[in-house]
Order: structure tokens, then C-alpha cells, then sequence
């Protein structure tokens, strides 16, 4: 089973490549551990500074090449940001968005990079970090294998959840669509901020969601913690059936999911979503979106942006389960 697991969600987008600043690179402490488990694919290093352990998490998306990668600290501090910030492979920058909350109760805080092409990380032997003022190196060794068994380990999710034409007698019944316009997080009404994300969630025999992680996503990383939390915690499905007859573990694919306020419409991020998208199915899917539109702007709400991560804005949720040791 997981050792590590990660779940904080948000928009990767390309950007043209920053300058890393050069700082010494801590070593690890640990060796790499691949966990092959039934709720996703994750490699882990811990990292020793003085009486620190840093936490570093690899998860490999289940579709397409994009993967999330996590820095979970000890400690307690601050509110969730959301923030444009940077990795640095070898010096090679990419910008790409960025998700930062506390997990009060575990004691640590979590930061999470989205970034385009797992490929990238085979062969680093150097990693930056850096989120607003933080700037971190890693010097890292056997990526390339690592790489190889992450790939390996989606295969065998793959077949495990049932994926491919003809595997299973019948799908799962059920949409997952458990939103309302009303769960928009009022905190980000006051500027006006919009998202649009998909999801896709794995499903075990009885229909119960084991996982979810975001395929395509535009705009506030909020919104895509934000969704994901919400699916986690309230989504139901019928399981899916198999050919023996018997319920089956299955996967489901949500539409695209549109926050925003009233009136306040981006074209350019609608396009930048549709284009990330395309990029998965080999073109552009025929549907429409589900659009959650709020109509109240700037309303005041007691929490803020660690209550959204949590989960649905009339529900309490749990907090997303941050990546690192159960």
C-alpha cells in the first residue's frame, strides 16, 4: 500500500524559462521509494537539514505525462497561496503554477509544482524549488530509473482500474457532479478569479472514490484543490460491472468544470484550457462544460483559502491528503 501519497491539485501551464539562482543543494538521506499503490503512483525521498526531514513526492498523473511534485516541511505557517513559481532541472527552469497549504494536524506544510512532462525529471541530478521568497535545491541521483518504474507503476493502475475499450460489461453510473454555484470560495470572489478544471477518479468495487487527480486545468490553483476536494469527499458512484458479472473497479472521467463569477468571463483562459486538453485526447472532446457561476462577489466568509482546499464551501471536507508518510 502507499507509503506517500499526494493530493493538493492545480493549474500547469508553459512559461518561458527563468533563471535559477545557484545555492548548495541539500543531499538526500534516504534512497528513492516507489510505492506501486491501489490509489496512485508515488516516488519519495526524504531529505536531512540539521533536525529537518524534507519530504520530496513525485505522482505521476494516470493520463498523459503531467505530474504533480511536492515538498512537504515540519512545521505550521501561513495561509494557503496560490502563486505563479519555478523548477529548476539542472538549471533549466520552467515556470509553472504552484499550491501551498498547512495541514495543521500532521504538523507540516505542503508545497506542490504542476509541471507539463515527467520525462523532464530522467537523468536531473540537480533540483531548484522556489515559491514567492523560498529557494531550495535537492541533488538527486537514479531519476532515470525512477522514472522507468513511476511508468511502469501506471500500467499496472491502468489495468488494475480496468482501463480500455472492452474491459468491463458496463461503466460506472453517475456524473460526480456535486457542485453548485454557491461553493464558489467567496474569498475569491473579491478578485474576481476564475477556473476551469477536469478531473478523472478512480473508483473501487462498491463505486467509492479511491482517488482523484486533475487531467486539464486553467486559471487559480485554488480552484482545482478546491474541486478535487470536493469530488473526494461527496462524489457517489453505481460501481461499474465486469464481464463476469460482478462489480468492478473502474475510472471516470468528469467534464470540464468552469468556476467564475457573473460577468466576468476569460476567453483567453478558455482557450488555454481547451488547447492543455487537446493535448490529452489527441483533439478537442465534443461537450459542455458545467459552468458554476456565483453571482455574489466579494461576500465575506469566516476561513479562507485552507477551508477551500479542504473541500465543498457547504460542507466541511476533509483536508486533501497532502503527499508524504500515512
Amino acid at each position: 500500500m502507499l507509503g506517500a501519497a499526494a493530493a493538493a491539485a492545480a493549474l500547469a501551464s508553459g512559461a518561458m524559462p527563468a533563471p535559477v539562482a545557484a545555492q548548495e543543494a541539500y543531499l538526500p538521506s534516504t534512497r528513492w521509494q516507489v510505492d506501486f499503490g491501489q490509489d496512485g503512483c508515488v516516488a519519495l525521498r526524504d531529505f536531512a537539514v540539521g533536525e529537518q526531514t524534507y519530504h520530496l513526492v513525485v505522482k505521476p498523473n494516470l493520463i498523459g505525462e503531467r505530474y504533480e511534485l511536492a515538498l512537504i516541511e515540519p512545521g505550521w505557517r501561513g495561509k494557503t497561496q496560490s502563486r505563479a513559481a519555478t523548477i529548476g532541472f539542472d538549471g533549466a527552469a520552467q515556470q509553472v503554477p504552484a499550491l501551498r497549504y498547512a495541514d495543521q494536524q500532521a504538523g507540516r506544510v505542503v508545497t506542490s509544482w504542476f509541471a507539463e512532462d515527467l520525462r523532464d525529471l530522467a537523468g536531473v541530478e540537480r533540483l531548484d524549488l522556489q515559491f514567492a521568497g523560498q529557494r531550495m535545491a535537492f541533488a538527486l541521483t537514479q531519476t532515470g530509473p525512477v522514472v522507468e518504474a513511476l511508468s511502469a507503476c501506471r500500467e499496472q493502475l491502468a489495468d488494475y482500474y480496468n482501463m480500455g475499450e472492452g474491459r468491463l460489461a458496463e461503466g460506472p453510473k453517475g456524473d460526480g457532479m456535486v457542485f453548485h454555484a454557491r461553493n464558489y470560495p467567496k474569498f475569491l470572489g473579491l478578485d474576481g478569479e476564475e477556473g476551469i478544471i477536469r478531473a478523472m477518479l478512480l473508483l473501487d468495487e462498491t463505486g467509492a472514490v479511491v482517488d482523484c487527480s486533475l487531467l486539464s486545468f486553467a486559471g487559480d490553483a485554488i480552484f482545482m484543490a478546491h474541486s478535487c476536494g470536493m469530488l473526494r469527499e461527496l462524489a457517489r458512484f453505481e460501481p461499474a460491472i465486469g464481464h463476469n458479472g460482478a462489480p468492478a473497479r473502474s475510472v471516470h472521467i468528469t467534464p470540464a468544470i468552469h468556476w467564475r463569477i457573473a460577468g466576468n468571463k476569460s476567453d483567453a483562459l478558455s482557450e488555454q484550457f481547451l488547447a492543455r486538453d487537446a493535448l490529452l485526447w489527441g483533439g478537442v472532446r465534443e461537450e459542455e462544460p458545467l459552468l458554476l457561476e456565483s453571482r455574489k462577489v466579494g461576500d465575506a466568509r469566516e476561513g479562507g483559502r485552507n477551508d477551500a482546499v479542504r473541500g465543498g464551501d457547504d460542507h466541511g471536507g476533509r483536508l486533501l491528503r497532502p503527499p508524504g508518510k500515512r
